[in-house]
């Protein structure tokens, strides 16, 4: 995981990612996995290995390694990391595209288009007295949008994983099942399937609220006189200082877009890097040994 990455989900969440200092409990992982495996497919996985069990029968037709599927193998070792480069790009100019309509002058005039930015004999101020209401409907004339269309790139990139998925299971089965030993981990990578969407999903639908709630933390009920500022300029400087505490930015949307952009990266980035390693492993298939291996245990 890069440290951007991680840096942008300190920022975004208001937590660290603990390093592990050792190895994940096996017991806890497995008694997941177990849960998270769906009945048909457990079923039909239980068969298979008792199957594979039957002397001259569970690895009739297997060379040395089973459910290894070569033409499979090299799709996966092209395709992601292709599918990897293009959204880079496609980040890159959705960075570059949000970085223009936060500048200091693009949004200047946005916000006094939409009366945020007020004038009075005292000068300039930003009308806005931090109510519930009016931080909903700034953050939606604000970063919305941006936030919506860093949504889709992330749906884009899942759809994408799913479709190249959908290719290679369709030529892993064609090419590698056989006996009933071969069968073994098709079924465990179909039952788990709704445990892997379901991640994924939460990942995804969780990018928009956490936005908003790092954007909405930026505003604070206001007491009293609102304060002034000789130019307007001045004032939209000062709009969510705390997402540019030390003034990198023109603005304070652009200090919250960049560490908004790190973080979707990091998500898209973490997907494609799953599918990736997940679908290495399973197209490298295992050795007979190692089924027996688990069969002596079990005796």
């Amino acid at each position: 995981m890069e440290e951007a990455f991680r840096r942008a989900i300190r920022k975004m969440t208001g937590k660290s990612l603990l390093r592990l200092s050792g190895r994940p409990d096996r017991g806890l992982v497995f008694g997941h996995l177990a849960q998270g495996l769906s009945s048909p497919w457990t079923v039909a996985l239980h068969e298979h290995l008792e199957a594979a069990q039957v002397p001259g029968e569970g690895f009739l037709g297997e060379g040395e390694t089973v459910s290894h599927s070569p033409e499979a193998w090299r799709q996966c070792q092209a395709e992601f990391p292709a599918l990897a480069e293009e959204f880079k790009i496609k980040l890159g100019e959705f960075r570059e595209k949000w970085v223009q309509r936060f500048a200091l002058d693009v949004l200047q005039s946005s916000l006094m288009q939409g009366r945020w930015l007020q004038q009075d004999e005292e000068g300039w101020f930003f009308n806005m007295r931090g109510s519930t209401q009016e931080v909903k409907d700034f953050y939606y004339e604000t970063v919305h949008l941006m936030v919506g269309d860093a949504e889709k790139l992330v749906v884009m990139m899942t759809s994408r994983a799913l479709h190249i998925q959908d290719r290679m299971t369709t030529v892993w089965h064609r090419e590698s099942v056989q006996s009933p030993a071969s069968k073994a981990l098709p079924s465990l990578e179909a039952g788990l399937r709704d445990l892997e969407a379901n991640a994924f999903r939460g990942l995804r639908e969780n990018c928009s609220a956490l936005a908003y709630r790092r954007y909405s933390q930026a505003f604070k009920p206001a007491r009293g006189k609102l304060p002034h500022s000789p130019s307007p300029a001045s004032v939209v400087r000062n709009i969510g200082r705390v997402w540019n505490p030390v003034g990198v930015w023109e603005t304070g949307f652009l200090g919250f877009l960049q560490d908004y952009c790190d973080f979707i990266q990091g998500v898209v980035q973490l997907i494609n890097e799953w599918y990736f390693s997940k679908w290495s492993l399973y197209l490298r298939g295992y050795s007979a040994g190692q089924l027996e291996l688990f069969s002596a245990r079990r005796r």
